[in-house]
């Protein structure tokens, strides 16, 4: 399987193990043989914003590991757009998705209630 339909530069040979499995060596040696599928672990993960009723779609997204990874990000991410919108305090949102579709949604709602 190639992610996001690139193929890795490093890998150079391609071979057919035990019970079919297919392993990749960035070299010849076969003590270097690990199967394909570690090679390929990471997801791209797309963070598209939302402020009030505007969302902006990440054209470019980040390869990560696992969920745990994309929430911090999210996390991050919208940490950063809440200093930026301090000014203009609006509610808003990261919309996860992969190449699949939605994976998850992180919010931020400003809620100011003055007393005088």
């Amino acid at each position: 399987m190639v992610a996001g339909g690139t193929l890795n530069a490093q890998v150079s040979t391609l071979q057919v193990g035990a019970a079919g499995r297919i392993y990749r060596s960035a070299s010849n040696d076969p003590s270097d043989l690990a199967p394909m599928w570690q090679a390929s672990a990471m997801r791209r993960y797309y963070f598209d914003m939302r402020v009030g009723d505007d969302l902006g779609e990440d054209e470019e997204g980040a390869d990560l590991p696992d969920l745990d990874a994309v929430q911090k990000e999210a996390l991050r991410f919208l940490a950063d757009m809440a200093k930026e919108l301090i000014a203009f305090p609006a509610s808003m949102s990261v919309e996860v998705r992969d190449d699949v579709g939605p994976v998850m949604d992180a919010r931020v709602v400003f809620d100011i209630h003055r007393t005088n």
